[in-house]
């Protein structure tokens, strides 16, 4: 699709940032990498960027596992006049990789989001 679509210009894509984070890797799985990409710092400068035309569409998270829907993106498109185009769903895995003896891990703790059933925190391995 993206070498398509970059035949008069390159397509410009905003994301809600960093490099590599979900919404980095939705934006690939939708529009490819022959396509130029500005990571944002917040959802608000996403719709900014895709606002003022400085870039062709956004991509921004509408929903997650943990919370359900984003209200802050959903909040954005009530104040905007941007529209929802296409959607891509994005399957999330996390794995824990560490340098030591499993008998020597006591606990791990992470992100409520992360730790499956266990208690808010942090989950006993």
């Amino acid at each position: 699709m993206s070498s398509s679509l970059c035949l008069d210009r390159p397509l410009r894509i905003a994301y809600l940032g960093p490099e590599a984070t979900f919404t980095h890797q939705a934006a690939i799985r939708r529009f490819g990498s022959q396509v130029e990409y500005t990571a944002c710092n917040s959802i608000g400068d996403v719709f900014a960027i895709v606002e003022r035309d400085s870039a062709d569409y956004g991509v921004v998270p509408i929903e997650n596992s943990v919370e359900g829907a984003v209200s802050h993106t959903l909040d954005m498109f009530v104040d905007s006049e941007l529209k929802i185009c296409s959607q891509t769903i994005l399957d999330v895995t996390h794995h824990l990789l560490g340098n030591s003896a499993k008998s020597k891990i006591r606990r791990v703790y992470s992100n409520p989001m992360f730790s499956g059933n266990a208690a808010p925190g942090y989950r006993k391995i």
